[in-house]
């Protein structure tokens, strides 16, 4: 079990209730009363932390000048920044001023607590950009959703050295327990959609186009709204498709000619719109994506649907949705399950890309010949170093890559960069284009010299929106094409089960490597470099080696 050590400025009264679901979650740690900063630089680099600061703690702020102002915000920084700079895993701020707000005080002026805080806020958020795994939360914002007073507790302040009340421990441990459970687990990437009364009010078939609830005054907007806030879902990259029982020409009637619709039949990557029951539909749609239904979230209007769909296809996350259409907007803008840590300029492109996958997969269902289908539709895959404009998406990939993902390792920034580090050539990552378009990036590799003749395949990935083109074989025969001027002789590469990644299990085999077992010797190297061998281990001899599949691709 992952160890999570917890500290704060405050006591954090170790085993309260508060902490009961992280605490069936992780190996919990808690630190000595105050000892924040202990935490960050004494902690293991492979340890998840989490301190919550209370700026009150501090000083008093009202006779805090700007040279002791600075001192405080730079004994905060330093232990966090050396923290940062070390770990291998997620390390979480979670501050609040513990302002106390007199309204004719601060009728002139931003008070000096505030003013830290405010700079503090935007040194963090300088920090979250540089460093992958560092996460922080604004409580006094949070706290603010439910009641400032209420979270604190000057009772367990005098007690215990508590300033939070069992109300803000619980707001701590929820927030700490949502950003650690994305940081481990990918968000959810395909919303599927109902159509009648859940899109629009009324139902297709019964109502003509103009009679159903969309754009009027009243609740027609509300259903507006909810169609906004899909769209900007669809912008930041989370795939809609529909699942609807209709007559599919009438539901794009609506899409097409409904002068009030703001989500378009582009917005949609995918759809079954028939009498199917929807378990099923989402059954097809998962494989014309190349997407597990545990990538999938279902929102329908209808509550017989949505337990039917928990109890056929448990993997897909059924929301239970509020029952007033007038609290869906709201709603859907705070739900967590697609919310990304982690985000890349190709995000605003998925939709594209993924339509395509759709496209290329409806394609082939009547193609006899695969390999002969794969020779014309101009298969251009390029691969280039990693860099700084483009080490987001590394780490999102690694983060989210589950199916063709040899080892499943979750890379941070920093460990990319020292693939890099050790040479240009060992991190590098995969495009592709063909006649249906630009598919952006979808494959990483990260490579590690063992010793002078050996090279270790640390990562090896693969998009699934790709899948199916013997792509994975042109990404070896770069491998090959970069390590040959380096003298190496022998690639080892290793597949790890994750219960995720079947679709890689034969990689090595079908790619002409060899499974064997490691030499006591080599496996001490391995051990330097600071790798444990987990999985099958697998050997190719460059000398030898056969790449098949290399007529598929065309020169680039």
């Amino acid at each position: 079990m992952k160890k999570l050590v917890l500290s704060g400025s405050s006591f954090l009264i170790p085993n309260h209730k508060a902490w009961a679901k992280l605490q069936s979650l992780y190996d919990l740690a808690y630190s000595e009363y105050g000892d924040w900063s202990g935490a960050l630089i004494q902690s293991n680099p492979d340890s998840l932390v989490s301190i919550t600061i209370n700026l009150s703690e501090f000083i008093e702020f009202d006779s805090l000048n700007h040279d002791k102002s600075k001192d405080l915000i730079a004994s905060i920084l330093t232990p966090l920044r050396n923290r940062l700079s070390s770990s291998n895993d997620a390390t979480i701020v979670g501050i609040c001023s513990g302002k106390d707000f007199q309204v004719v005080r601060d009728a002139k002026e931003i008070n000096v607590k505030q003013k830290i805080y405010s700079q503090l806020l935007n040194q963090f958020e300088e920090l979250a950009l540089e460093f992958i795994d560092f996460y922080f939360i604004d409580l006094d914002h949070q706290f603010s959703r439910l009641g400032i007073d209420k979270a604190f507790d000057q009772r367990n302040w005098y007690l215990s050295h508590c300033h939070f009340s069992s109300h803000g421990l619980y707001q701590i441990a929820k927030y700490t327990e949502e950003i650690l459970l994305r940081h481990t687990e990918p968000s959810y990437k395909v919303l599927v959609l109902d159509c009648d009364n859940t899109i629009w009010g009324g139902v297709v078939g019964e109502d003509d186009v103009g009679s159903l609830a969309i754009g009027q005054d009243g609740i027609g907007s509300a259903f507006i709204d909810f169609q906004k806030d899909l769209v900007k879902l669809s912008n930041q990259g989370v795939l809609l498709v529909l699942a609807s029982k209709n007559n599919e020409a009438e539901v794009w009637k609506v899409f097409d000619n409904h002068p009030s619709m703001v989500l378009r039949r582009e917005h949609i990557v995918a759809w079954r719109i028939n009498w199917n029951e929807k378990s099923k539909n989402i059954i097809e749609l998962s494989e014309e994506l190349g997407l597990n239904v545990n990538s999938f979230a279902f929102w329908d209007d209808n509550p017989l649907e949505r337990e039917q769909m928990k109890v056929l296809l448990p993997d897909v996350l059924t929301i239970d949705i509020p029952e007033n259409i007038w609290d869906w907007p709201k709603y859907l803008r705070e739900l967590h399950c697609f919310s990304k840590l982690v985000s890349s300029s190709s995000d605003k492109n998925k939709i594209y890309q993924y339509k395509a996958r759709a496209q290329f997969v409806q394609a082939t269902k009547n193609v006899d010949d695969m390999r002969s289908y794969l020779e014309t539709i101009n298969l251009s895959p390029s691969a280039s170093n990693v860099n700084e404009l483009t080490i987001s998406r590394a780490v999102q990939l690694c983060q989210k890559t589950n199916q063709f993902n040899v080892r499943t390792e979750r890379h941070t920034i920093a460990k990319i960069k020292n693939f890099s580090e050790d040479d240009k050539d060992f991190s590098f990552m995969v495009s592709l284009k063909d006649i249906y378009g630009d598919h952006g990036i979808v494959g990483l590799v990260c490579l590690k010299s063992i010793d002078k003749e050996t090279i270790f395949i640390d990562t090896f990935l693969l998009s699934c929106r790709v899948l199916g083109r013997y792509l994975e074989s042109w990404m070896l025969s770069e491998i090959i094409r970069r390590c040959q001027p380096k003298g190496t002789k022998n690639i080892i590469g290793e597949f790890i089960i994750s219960g995720r990644n079947e679709a890689a299990q034969n990689f090595f085999e079908e790619n002409d490597f060899k499974e064997t077992e490691i030499k006591p010797e080599l496996l001490k190297k391995f051990s330097s470099k600071g790798y444990l061998i987990k999985g099958i281990t697998y050997s190719l001899q460059l000398v030898s080696a056969r790449i098949p599949n290399m007529n598929l691709f065309k020169d680039v």
